[in-house]
């Protein structure tokens, strides 16, 4: 896949080989280009922590940081030594070598690290248009692959979402009674995209009605699949709520059975399912442990 940990691995040892570098250090910024933190290293026996990019100096700071605030190549070797408490300083002695920053357009994909220990010149002039070419194309690569996965995570939450209000508008009534004397009418709007507010007019023998209005704490999905379970008040299959909780253990999710039967408690499981990989699979499971059954008028 381009732009994985493996496609990134073999370029980058390609890029040593093709490149006579000793080693290579690639770091990619975090989310909000806050910080470099290291992707892929040919020394993942070293510690390497995070740098900040937020108030570093772009004339002393950390060869990485200066690279990437000054767009431009930072070089160092025994005569332009990196400062002793320089991040790359632990890669060894001696080192020369240069740091490449990676745009891509205007925005900062990376940096990359390359050296040798040498205390000569680290390499020629096609050894560093070869690195420069690889680096740039792994940018382009990386960048690629982040706008696949956010369009594939944003198709999984609009699946969610139409999943979700499939199951709010099954709770709506589609017909109304008509007793004599009244006509009834009804509509619901979700605040966001999909809700947990249901309405409900049920005949009371001849000649009364009930209605049922709940507004369901919350908004969104959570709020969709509560107002599902609690939509009618019956008791909870506790055998299937049993299985629920082993699947539950296996998947790594705590589910105890007075989770089912606490309003309050299961709002808060739902949310914590929210960034569950499998969550669609534990929603689904989770409304057919809980049994339900049509209202008690005469209640």
């Amino acid at each position: 896949k381009g732009g994985g940990a493996g496609f990134t691995e073999r370029w980058l040892n390609e890029l040593r080989e093709r490149g006579g570098a000793d080693w290579f250090i690639l770091r990619l910024g975090t989310t909000g280009g806050a910080q470099l933190a290291v992707n892929c290293t040919s020394r993942p026996d070293l510690p390497f922590s995070n740098i900040t990019l937020a108030g570093a100096d772009p004339n002393t700071g950390p060869a990485e940081a200066r690279a990437a605030l000054n767009h431009s190549d930072v070089w160092f070797d025994p005569s332009s030594p990196l400062s002793p408490d320089d991040p790359l300083a632990v890669v060894g002695t001696p080192l020369s070598g240069f740091v490449h920053p990676i745009y891509v357009g205007s925005e900062l994909e990376g940096v990359l690290a390359v050296g040798r220990y040498t205390n000569a010149q680290a390499f020629t002039a096609g050894q560093v248009n070869i690195i420069h070419t690889i680096a740039d194309f792994l940018g382009i690569q990386l960048r690629n692959s982040r706008i696949q996965e956010d369009y594939l995570r944003g198709r999984l939450v609009t699946r969610e979402l139409e999943i979700a209000a499939t199951i709010q508008r099954s709770l709506l009534p589609v017909r109304l009674p008509e007793p004599p004397g009244f006509r009834l009418a009804g509509f619901s709007k979700s605040a966001s995209k999909v809700g947990g507010d249901f309405y409900e007019v049920l005949a009371v023998g001849e000649e009364g009605f009930l209605c049922v209005i709940a507004d369901v704490m919350g908004k969104g999905v959570p709020a969709a699949m509560f107002a599902a379970i609690f939509r009618s008040h019956g008791t909870p299959d506790e055998a299937k709520l049993d299985r629920f909780a082993t699947m539950c253990a296996e998947l790594g999710v705590k589910f105890e059975m007075d989770d089912a039967l606490d309003p309050k408690r299961l709002s808060a499981f739902l949310k914590k399912l929210q960034a569950h990989p499998k969550k669609q699979v534990l929603h689904m499971l989770l409304l057919r442990a809980m049994k339900q059954a049509v209202y008690d008028v005469q209640n």
